[in-house]
């Protein structure tokens, strides 16, 4: 199996693997994990890349959570201690991941819960993003295409960073087409049967205060499935940039939680 890219903060004991998001790299949760390591001496990050994303391994042709999942679980399986962090699709992939492995592996979820994703904005973005040329002379010139269809400027240059020079230019380095199957099968599947039916345990699930992407409903359940959530206010869908230093806190807590493995 190929190995996932990866890029390791601190020296602890504790590994803690943070998994990114949707569209994104392992390089979105960098500073975040420097974040992490100095509030809590006793863990060491590793920012890995899921397959499909950026230069990690491409994506099969049916693409679902247990793929992904499958390459996290061989990441950890010779690791004493771990902790999976996931923001957005890295949390779900954890909570699959710790279902599937022997040692029910803690989970601390990123502005997301097991539940089923009403994601309307992503599914606009992929419709821009699929509809986007495989290739474009500039950086500068793929993101004015993005942006023409209806994309913010930040958003155009966010996934902007999937591309890579070439010759005569820059081309996109995901498989969008499998990834949009991905989104596509997998968004809308309640992950809860899972979680309970496997008692994948969750200590914590932060969200942003002005993010939809867990309802106070979902706050409730996870809350009662033994998992502390936290409330960044203000903080959208990704946290862990626009409030990096809160989030750090909330993590940080949640890994002083004393149902968490010790020495």
């Amino acid at each position: 199996m190929t190995p996932l890219p990866m890029q390791r903060y601190g020296t602890g004991a504790t590994l803690v693997l943070a998994l990114h998001g949707f569209l994104g790299s392992g390089r979105n949760l960098s500073a975040f994990a420097r974040a992490l390591v100095e509030r809590v001496p006793d863990v060491r990050v590793a920012t890995v890349t899921l397959r499909g994303h950026a230069d990690a391994p491409r994506l099969g042709p049916a693409p679902t959570y247990e793929v992904l999942a499958q390459d996290v679980c061989a990441v950890v399986a010779e690791a004493d201690r771990v902790v999976l962090v996931g923001h957005s699709l890295g949390g779900r992939v954890a909570l699959v991941a710790s279902a599937r492995s022997p040692r029910r592996l803690p989970v601390v979820l990123l502005d997301i819960a097991p539940g089923p994703i009403c994601a309307a904005d992503t599914e606009q973005v992929l419709r821009v993003l699929l509809a986007a040329p495989d290739r474009a002379p500039s950086r500068t010139s793929m993101m004015a295409v993005l942006t023409e269809a209806g994309l913010s400027e930040p958003l155009a240059a966010w996934l902007s960073m999937n591309l890579v020079r070439t010759e005569g230019g820059v081309a996109w380095n995901i498989d969008r087409a499998r990834l949009a199957t991905l989104h596509e099968t997998e968004t809308h599947r309640d992950l809860w049967p899972l979680v309970q039916g496997s008692d994948v345990p969750i200590l914590a699930c932060v969200r942003g205060g002005a993010s939809p992407f867990v309802s106070d409903p979902e706050a409730r359940r996870l809350e009662a499935h033994g998992a502390r959530v936290t409330t960044v206010s203000g903080a959208g869908h990704l946290l862990h940039v626009e409030a990096k230093e809160a989030t750090a806190d909330a993590v940080a807590a949640a890994l002083a939680s004393p149902s968490l493995p010790r020495p």
